[in-house]
């Protein structure tokens, strides 16, 4: 499909020239930067998905939430134009580099916090908002498959290097992720929910969606996760983040929740969202490797890799036990 037909058709942007970024985890859509007779950059990305994040983008920018690109609008006045089961959308390129690749100075944490204070302001019963899932106190499926790996991993052939690590890995974690498990489920009976509001949360705002603009701005990208929640789904992300090789530091954490407002959250509701993302990424990466190993593809590797630093001093798993260094 010539990308660059489409987008001058239904998009009426005159491009010379597109490139694949190989960004972004959705194995369902591409997205490549793509540039205009004029200069102009833009984010241009293909999905078999619904792609919902570009309602709630577009909603945002239009309230005056910095930081959020809004799509442009086909010429039809659709978010996305849709050929042979394929979506395309178009958003300005507004990111010089993403803040995993230069990190953030203080002011730039401050303004995410800022970013993030505005985007939990919005009246989240808009009807526009209607197209988001509601996260809440749920953690039953993410307990179960937790509680069912060791046993999957068991029956698994030891001949094979990659899941002989992998199961060498859960062998010597398996206490602490089934730790995450159970107190996912007593956290469940917080009182601390009945009086919890639901916002719009962007559920996944760590330094790889965010990029930082020439003038040094900082932009939150993809929104196709977002969830109505209570905040702590988003503030967990300035608590030690959830990339092991790139945690946040305490003075981060200080701008970050200077430029939010308030470090007013709830411990409970904190512990919960940090045992679930630790649950889904610990699970999500380790069945990866099952689905791959057999391939002995680089993404099979890769997701080892992630799955042992999940498990490290340093992520997602000892974050949620209140073990990682402050």
């Amino acid at each position: 499909m010539d990308l660059v037909a489409w987008v001058r058709e239904d998009f009426g942007i005159p491009l010379i020239g597109v490139q694949p970024t190989g960004l972004g985890a959705d194995a369902r859509a591409v997205t490549f930067v793509a540039e205009a007779r004029d200069g102009s950059r833009y984010a241009v990305k293909t999905s078999t998905a619904p792609q919902l994040g570009l309602v709630v983008a577009d909603f945002l920018a239009a309230q005056g939430v910095c930081g959020i690109p809004a799509p442009v609008r086909a010429l039809d006045g659709g978010l996305t134009a849709v050929r042979g089961g394929q979506r395309l959308s178009v958003v300005p390129w507004v990111g010089q580099r993403r803040a995993l690749e230069g990190g953030m100075d203080e002011a730039q944490w401050r303004g995410l916090g800022r970013l993030l204070a505005q985007v939990h302001a919005i009246h989240a019963d808009d009807p526009v908002l209607a197209v988001l899932p509601t996260e809440g106190p749920d953690p039953g499926r993410l307990v179960q498959r937790a509680r069912a790996m060791p046993g999957r991993l068991t029956r698994c052939s030891a001949g094979d290097s990659l899941l002989r690590e992998l199961r060498d890995l859960w062998g010597a974690h398996q206490a602490r992720v089934l730790e995450v498990a159970d107190r996912a489920e007593a956290l469940v009976a917080s009182p601390a929910w009945a009086v919890a509001n639901n916002v719009v949360c962007h559920s996944d705002p760590h330094q790889g969606n965010i990029v930082v603009g020439a003038d040094g701005d900082v932009w939150l990208l993809d929104w196709d996760d977002a969830v109505l929640a209570a905040r702590e789904a988003d503030l967990m992300f300035a608590l030690g983040g959830v990339l092991a090789f790139a945690p946040i530091t305490a003075d981060e954490k200080r701008a970050f929740f200077d430029g939010y407002g308030t470090t007013d959250w709830d411990v409970d509701l904190m512990g919960y969202f940090q045992c679930v993302r630790a649950l889904d990424d610990v699970l999500s990466w380790s069945e990866e490797v099952l689905a791959n190993a057999q391939h002995r593809n680089q993404q099979a590797r890769e997701a080892l890799d992630i799955v042992r630093g999940i498990l490290s001093p340093a992520g997602l798993v000892a974050h949620a036990l209140g073990e990682a260094p402050s």
